[in-house]
Protein backbone atom coordinates (compact mmCIF):
# COMPACT_ATOMS: atom_id res chain seq x y z
CA UNK A 1 0.00 0.00 0.00
CA UNK A 2 1.37 3.61 -0.59
CA UNK A 3 0.64 6.51 0.66
CA UNK A 4 0.96 10.37 -0.69
CA UNK A 5 0.93 13.52 0.90
CA UNK A 6 -1.31 16.24 0.09
CA UNK A 7 -1.80 19.61 2.28
CA UNK A 8 -3.39 19.69 5.23
CA UNK A 9 -6.54 22.26 5.28
CA UNK A 10 -9.55 23.44 6.89
CA UNK A 11 -11.99 21.15 4.90
CA UNK A 12 -9.54 18.70 7.09
CA UNK A 13 -10.74 19.95 10.55
CA UNK A 14 -13.48 17.56 11.45
CA UNK A 15 -11.86 14.46 10.42
CA UNK A 16 -8.45 14.93 12.36
CA UNK A 17 -11.10 16.16 15.76
CA UNK A 18 -12.63 12.81 15.70
CA UNK A 19 -9.71 11.02 15.32
CA UNK A 20 -7.43 12.80 18.26
CA UNK A 21 -9.10 10.50 20.83
CA UNK A 22 -8.90 10.90 24.73
CA UNK A 23 -6.47 13.23 26.49
CA UNK A 24 -4.11 10.83 27.07
CA UNK A 25 -3.90 9.99 23.06
CA UNK A 26 -3.80 13.43 21.86
CA UNK A 27 -1.24 14.04 23.91
CA UNK A 28 0.67 10.92 23.26
CA UNK A 29 0.43 11.52 19.13
CA UNK A 30 0.67 15.86 19.46
CA UNK A 31 2.18 16.19 21.98
CA UNK A 32 1.39 19.65 24.46
CA UNK A 33 0.48 21.40 21.36
CA UNK A 34 -3.06 20.68 21.58
CA UNK A 35 -5.25 20.58 24.51
CA UNK A 36 -8.18 18.28 24.73
CA UNK A 37 -10.55 18.29 23.62
CA UNK A 38 -9.08 19.35 20.25
CA UNK A 39 -11.35 22.14 18.43
CA UNK A 40 -11.56 24.03 14.92
CA UNK A 41 -9.97 27.01 16.83
CA UNK A 42 -6.69 25.49 17.74
CA UNK A 43 -6.58 24.25 14.12
CA UNK A 44 -6.89 27.05 12.83
CA UNK A 45 -3.83 28.48 14.67
CA UNK A 46 -2.04 25.70 13.75
CA UNK A 47 -2.24 26.11 10.21
CA UNK A 48 -2.32 29.70 10.16
CA UNK A 49 1.23 30.64 8.60
CA UNK A 50 2.01 27.20 6.92
CA UNK A 51 1.96 25.59 4.03
CA UNK A 52 3.18 28.35 1.77
CA UNK A 53 6.75 29.35 0.45
CA UNK A 54 9.39 30.20 3.21
CA UNK A 55 7.08 28.74 5.55
CA UNK A 56 9.11 26.77 8.49
CA UNK A 57 5.62 24.22 9.27
CA UNK A 58 4.37 21.99 6.49
CA UNK A 59 1.24 20.18 7.41
CA UNK A 60 0.10 16.90 6.09
CA UNK A 61 -2.89 14.69 5.58
CA UNK A 62 -1.52 11.13 4.23
CA UNK A 63 -3.87 9.72 1.79
CA UNK A 64 -3.83 6.13 0.62
CA UNK A 65 -3.12 6.30 -3.12
CA UNK A 66 -5.24 3.27 -4.53
CA UNK A 67 -8.57 4.21 -2.85
CA UNK A 68 -8.06 8.21 -1.90
CA UNK A 69 -8.75 7.57 1.58
CA UNK A 70 -7.05 10.19 3.82
CA UNK A 71 -5.42 7.49 6.13
CA UNK A 72 -3.50 10.22 8.74
CA UNK A 73 -1.78 13.23 9.73
CA UNK A 74 2.50 14.45 10.01
CA UNK A 75 3.71 17.57 10.01
CA UNK A 76 7.21 19.17 9.57
CA UNK A 77 7.75 21.67 11.60
CA UNK A 78 10.87 24.07 13.25
CA UNK A 79 12.49 23.86 9.60
CA UNK A 80 15.23 26.09 10.09
CA UNK A 81 17.05 26.27 6.12
CA UNK A 82 20.37 27.73 7.76
CA UNK A 83 21.38 24.80 10.20
CA UNK A 84 19.97 22.28 7.76
CA UNK A 85 17.06 21.07 10.45
CA UNK A 86 13.79 20.01 10.85
CA UNK A 87 11.70 18.43 13.14
CA UNK A 88 8.52 15.68 12.48
CA UNK A 89 5.87 15.71 14.93
CA UNK A 90 1.88 14.73 15.07
CA UNK A 91 2.48 11.67 13.37
CA UNK A 92 -0.74 9.66 13.84
CA UNK A 93 -2.52 6.51 11.46
CA UNK A 94 -6.19 7.99 12.09
CA UNK A 95 -7.86 5.11 10.19
CA UNK A 96 -7.61 2.06 12.42
CA UNK A 97 -8.56 0.36 9.35
CA UNK A 98 -4.74 1.22 7.99
CA UNK A 99 -3.30 0.50 11.28
CA UNK A 100 -0.38 -2.21 11.15
CA UNK A 101 -0.07 -1.93 7.42
CA UNK A 102 3.33 -0.12 8.05
CA UNK A 103 1.48 3.04 6.77
CA UNK A 104 3.09 4.93 9.48
CA UNK A 105 6.90 4.21 7.92
CA UNK A 106 5.87 5.06 4.52
CA UNK A 107 4.69 8.58 5.96
CA UNK A 108 7.79 9.04 7.21
CA UNK A 109 9.18 8.71 4.29
CA UNK A 110 7.39 10.64 2.01
CA UNK A 111 8.40 13.59 4.69
CA UNK A 112 12.14 12.96 4.73
CA UNK A 113 11.71 12.99 0.54
CA UNK A 114 10.65 16.72 1.21
CA UNK A 115 12.85 17.72 3.89
CA UNK A 116 16.30 16.17 2.60
CA UNK A 117 15.56 15.96 -1.37
CA UNK A 118 13.58 18.97 -1.97
CA UNK A 119 14.57 21.25 1.18
CA UNK A 120 18.19 20.06 1.19
CA UNK A 121 18.24 19.65 4.79
CA UNK A 122 20.73 18.00 6.94
CA UNK A 123 19.20 16.73 10.06
CA UNK A 124 15.49 15.33 10.61
CA UNK A 125 14.33 15.16 14.23
CA UNK A 126 11.93 13.55 16.35
CA UNK A 127 10.16 12.80 19.76
CA UNK A 128 8.49 9.99 21.08
CA UNK A 129 7.24 9.07 24.50
CA UNK A 130 9.00 5.28 25.19
CA UNK A 131 6.29 3.59 26.62
CA UNK A 132 4.99 3.96 22.47
CA UNK A 133 7.17 1.20 21.50
CA UNK A 134 5.52 0.68 18.06
CA UNK A 135 6.11 4.35 16.82
CA UNK A 136 9.40 3.44 17.85
CA UNK A 137 9.84 0.06 15.93
CA UNK A 138 8.79 2.65 12.67
CA UNK A 139 11.28 5.23 13.02
CA UNK A 140 14.21 2.69 14.23
CA UNK A 141 13.11 0.50 10.92
CA UNK A 142 13.19 4.43 8.80
CA UNK A 143 16.45 4.46 9.66
CA UNK A 144 16.53 7.37 12.88
CA UNK A 145 19.05 6.63 15.74
CA UNK A 146 18.31 7.45 19.30
CA UNK A 147 20.06 10.70 20.65
CA UNK A 148 18.85 10.26 23.70
CA UNK A 149 15.96 10.23 26.96
CA UNK A 150 14.30 13.09 28.31
CA UNK A 151 13.37 11.79 32.00
CA UNK A 152 10.19 12.83 33.36
CA UNK A 153 9.73 15.50 30.38
CA UNK A 154 5.98 15.44 30.27
CA UNK A 155 3.34 14.46 33.06
CA UNK A 156 -0.37 13.18 32.07
CA UNK A 157 -2.29 12.96 35.91
CA UNK A 158 -0.36 10.97 38.52
CA UNK A 159 2.51 9.82 35.88
CA UNK A 160 5.60 11.17 34.38
CA UNK A 161 6.59 10.24 30.92
CA UNK A 162 9.86 9.75 29.22
CA UNK A 163 10.80 11.26 25.70
CA UNK A 164 12.91 9.10 23.64
CA UNK A 165 14.84 12.21 21.27
CA UNK A 166 15.83 10.54 17.60
CA UNK A 167 17.02 12.05 14.42
CA UNK A 168 18.56 10.29 10.84
CA UNK A 169 21.25 12.55 8.90
CA UNK A 170 21.33 13.18 5.40
CA UNK A 171 23.90 10.42 4.63
CA UNK A 172 21.79 8.05 6.97
CA UNK A 173 18.83 8.65 5.00
CA UNK A 174 20.86 8.23 1.38
CA UNK A 175 21.76 4.39 3.17
CA UNK A 176 18.33 3.63 3.76
CA UNK A 177 17.73 4.41 0.15
CA UNK A 178 20.15 0.95 -0.85
CA UNK A 179 22.75 3.19 -2.70
CA UNK A 180 23.50 6.74 -1.21
CA UNK A 181 20.81 8.38 -4.34
CA UNK A 182 20.39 11.26 -4.12
CA UNK A 183 16.82 12.68 -6.11
CA UNK A 184 16.61 16.60 -7.02
CA UNK A 185 14.05 18.46 -9.03
CA UNK A 186 16.84 20.15 -10.00
CA UNK A 187 18.01 20.60 -13.92
CA UNK A 188 21.25 18.07 -14.92
CA UNK A 189 23.84 19.83 -16.45
CA UNK A 190 23.79 19.77 -20.45
CA UNK A 191 26.94 17.37 -20.80
CA UNK A 192 25.22 14.98 -17.77
CA UNK A 193 21.97 14.82 -19.33
CA UNK A 194 23.78 14.16 -23.26
CA UNK A 195 26.08 11.30 -21.61
CA UNK A 196 23.12 9.18 -20.00
CA UNK A 197 21.14 9.76 -23.47
CA UNK A 198 24.08 8.16 -24.73
CA UNK A 199 24.37 5.44 -22.76
CA UNK A 200 21.03 3.94 -23.35
CA UNK A 201 21.26 5.36 -27.12
CA UNK A 202 18.73 7.61 -27.32
CA UNK A 203 21.19 10.11 -29.22
CA UNK A 204 20.88 7.71 -31.89
CA UNK A 205 17.05 8.72 -32.09
CA UNK A 206 16.95 12.43 -30.75
CA UNK A 207 20.34 13.42 -33.12
CA UNK A 208 20.50 16.67 -30.66
CA UNK A 209 23.29 18.38 -29.28
CA UNK A 210 23.38 18.77 -25.14
CA UNK A 211 22.44 22.22 -25.12
CA UNK A 212 19.30 21.46 -26.68
CA UNK A 213 18.44 18.42 -24.96
CA UNK A 214 19.34 20.71 -21.67
CA UNK A 215 16.28 23.36 -23.10
CA UNK A 216 13.98 21.04 -23.32
CA UNK A 217 14.87 20.16 -19.64
CA UNK A 218 14.67 23.79 -18.41
CA UNK A 219 11.37 24.37 -20.64
CA UNK A 220 9.56 21.25 -18.86
CA UNK A 221 7.01 21.81 -15.67
CA UNK A 222 9.01 19.65 -13.94
CA UNK A 223 12.03 17.48 -14.15
CA UNK A 224 12.94 14.85 -11.74
CA UNK A 225 16.70 13.04 -11.52
CA UNK A 226 18.87 10.57 -9.57
CA UNK A 227 22.79 10.83 -8.78
CA UNK A 228 24.88 8.15 -7.32
CA UNK A 229 27.36 8.80 -4.52
CA UNK A 230 30.12 10.07 -7.01
CA UNK A 231 27.27 12.83 -7.97
CA UNK A 232 26.87 10.45 -11.47
CA UNK A 233 23.11 11.66 -13.21
CA UNK A 234 21.80 8.20 -13.13
CA UNK A 235 18.27 8.79 -13.61
CA UNK A 236 15.85 11.23 -15.09
CA UNK A 237 12.08 12.12 -15.88
CA UNK A 238 10.00 15.24 -16.89
CA UNK A 239 6.67 16.51 -17.01
CA UNK A 240 5.48 18.63 -19.66
CA UNK A 241 2.54 20.61 -18.38
CA UNK A 242 0.18 24.05 -18.96
CA UNK A 243 0.53 23.85 -15.26
CA UNK A 244 -3.89 23.88 -14.68
CA UNK A 245 -5.21 20.60 -16.41
CA UNK A 246 -3.11 18.57 -18.31
CA UNK A 247 0.53 16.91 -18.07
CA UNK A 248 2.75 14.41 -19.89
CA UNK A 249 5.40 12.43 -18.24
CA UNK A 250 7.97 11.74 -20.71
CA UNK A 251 11.90 11.35 -20.86
CA UNK A 252 12.00 8.71 -18.07
CA UNK A 253 15.05 7.11 -18.50
CA UNK A 254 17.53 5.28 -16.12
CA UNK A 255 21.37 4.28 -16.75
CA UNK A 256 22.06 0.35 -17.69
CA UNK A 257 24.32 0.27 -14.74
CA UNK A 258 21.16 0.89 -12.75
CA UNK A 259 18.19 -0.50 -14.44
CA UNK A 260 15.81 -2.83 -12.52
CA UNK A 261 16.70 -1.36 -9.16
CA UNK A 262 13.61 0.53 -8.24
CA UNK A 263 15.26 4.02 -9.63
CA UNK A 264 12.72 4.20 -12.67
CA UNK A 265 9.92 3.87 -10.52
CA UNK A 266 11.15 5.90 -7.72
CA UNK A 267 11.50 8.84 -10.22
CA UNK A 268 7.76 7.78 -12.06
CA UNK A 269 6.25 8.14 -8.41
CA UNK A 270 7.86 11.66 -7.42
CA UNK A 271 6.48 12.94 -11.14
CA UNK A 272 2.84 10.96 -10.53
CA UNK A 273 3.18 13.08 -6.53
CA UNK A 274 3.74 16.45 -8.23
CA UNK A 275 1.43 16.19 -10.65
CA UNK A 276 -1.32 15.07 -8.06
CA UNK A 277 -0.25 18.02 -5.91
CA UNK A 278 -1.39 20.41 -8.78
CA UNK A 279 -4.42 18.18 -9.37
CA UNK A 280 -3.35 17.94 -13.03
CA UNK A 281 -4.71 15.01 -15.27
CA UNK A 282 -1.70 12.93 -16.03
CA UNK A 283 -0.81 11.04 -19.51
CA UNK A 284 1.81 9.23 -20.35
CA UNK A 285 2.84 7.53 -23.79
CA UNK A 286 5.35 4.81 -23.99
CA UNK A 287 6.06 1.44 -26.25
CA UNK A 288 3.66 -1.37 -26.17
CA UNK A 289 6.71 -3.53 -24.26
CA UNK A 290 6.33 -1.21 -21.45
CA UNK A 291 2.52 -0.89 -21.17
CA UNK A 292 2.64 -4.06 -18.07
CA UNK A 293 4.94 -2.20 -16.28
CA UNK A 294 3.24 1.44 -16.22
CA UNK A 295 0.50 -1.00 -15.22
CA UNK A 296 2.26 -2.13 -12.13
CA UNK A 297 2.63 1.43 -11.05
CA UNK A 298 -1.41 2.40 -11.03
CA UNK A 299 -2.12 3.11 -15.02
CA UNK A 300 -4.16 2.23 -17.57
CA UNK A 301 -4.71 2.24 -21.40
CA UNK A 302 -6.97 4.49 -22.69
CA UNK A 303 -6.08 5.92 -25.91
CA UNK A 304 -3.80 5.01 -28.85
CA UNK A 305 -0.89 6.95 -29.49
CA UNK A 306 0.33 8.48 -32.74
CA UNK A 307 3.75 10.27 -34.10
CA UNK A 308 4.86 11.36 -37.19
CA UNK A 309 5.85 8.43 -39.59
CA UNK A 310 8.55 10.39 -40.92
CA UNK A 311 10.70 10.02 -37.64
CA UNK A 312 12.90 7.19 -36.96
CA UNK A 313 11.89 4.39 -34.46
CA UNK A 314 12.79 5.26 -30.62
CA UNK A 315 15.04 2.87 -29.40
CA UNK A 316 13.90 0.17 -26.12
CA UNK A 317 17.30 1.10 -24.58
CA UNK A 318 16.24 3.23 -21.88
CA UNK A 319 13.46 0.54 -21.14
CA UNK A 320 13.09 0.05 -17.26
Amino acid sequence: MEVELQYFKSADFEQLIQWAGSSRFLLQWAGPSFQYPLDVEQLERYIEGANVQGSDRLIYKAVHRETGTVVGHISLGAIDVQNGSARIGRVLIGDPNFRGQKLGEKMVKEVLKIAIDELKLHRVSLGVFDFNTTALACYRNVGFKQDGVLRDIRKFENEYWNLVEMSILEEEWRGQLGMDIRYTRDVPSPQDLFELYDAVRWNNYLKSPPEKLHQAMVQSWCVMSAYDSRNKLIGTGRVISDGTIQALICGLVVHPEHQGRGIGKELFNRLVEKCRKDSLHIQLLCTEALVPYYKRLGFETFATGMKDKVMPKIDQAGAM
